[in-house]
C-alpha cells in the first residue's frame, strides 16, 4: 500500500506541473496495487484523478467512464465527499460538453452533498463552478449571486487563497453584467 500511496503523490505533483503523461503512468502503477489488494477508496481516487486528466486533455468520454468507475467504487463504502467530488468533476466534464443542464444538474448534486456534511471548502469551490456555467449560459446575474455565495463561505472560513479568486470571478461577472 505504501508504494500505492507514494505513486499516487507522485501523480498528483505531475498533475500540478501539467505533466499528464507522466501523472498517468503513476496512476496506473498504483491502480495495479490498489487493484490487487482490494483498496476501493485509493482505487476510486485514482480513477477520479484520471478522469481529471482526461477532462483536462479533452477525451470526455475517457474522463466520464472513469469518473463513472470512481462512482462505482464510492457508493458501496458510503464515501459522500469521494461522491460529491465524482458529481463535480462530471458536471465539469459536461460544461466543457456545452451540455450546461447536466452540468447543473451534477453541480447541484454535489453542492447539496457537500452542504450535507458540512465541506464548506468544497461547497465554496462547487458553487463557483456552478457560476461559472450559468456565466457560460450569459445568466450574468445568476452567476453573480453564486459568486457572492461563494465569497460569504470563504470569508467564513478564511481561505485567504480561494477568496482572492473568488473576487477575481465575481469582478469578470461584473465587468460583463455592464
Amino acid at each position: 500500500p505504501q508504494v500505492a500511496e507514494i505513486s499516487m503523490r507522485i501523480g498528483d505533483v505531475y498533475i500540478e506541473l501539467g505533466q499528464h503523461d507522466l501523472a498517468t503512468k503513476y496512476f496506473f502503477q498504483a491502480l495495479k496495487i490498489t487493484e490487487k489488494l482490494k483498496l476501493k477508496s485509493q482505487s476510486a481516487e485514482i480513477y477520479s484523478a484520471l478522469s481529471w486528466i482526461n477532462k483536462e486533455e479533452s477525451n470526455f468520454t475517457i474522463a466520464l467512464e472513469y469518473i463513472n468507475q470512481s462512482q462505482e467504487l464510492w457508493e458501496p463504502i458510503n464515501d459522500q465527499y469521494g461522491i460529491s467530488n465524482c458529481h463535480r468533476i462530471r458536471g465539469l466534464i459536461y460544461r466543457q460538453l456545452k451540455k450546461y443542464s447536466i452540468a447543473i444538474d451534477e453541480l447541484e448534486k454535489s453542492r447539496s452533498i457537500r452542504e450535507s456534511i458540512g465541506h464548506l471548502d468544497g461547497l465554496a469551490s462547487t458553487i463557483l463552478n456552478l457560476s461559472m456555467v450559468y456565466e457560460d449560459q450569459r445568466k450574468f446575474d445568476m452567476a453573480l449571486s453564486l459568486r457572492q455565495q461563494a465569497i460569504a463561505i470563504e470569508e467564513k472560513i478564511g481561505n485567504k487563497q480561494s477568496l482572492s479568486g473568488a473576487y477575481n470571478n465575481m469582478a469578470n461577472s461584473l465587468i460583463k453584467l455592464g
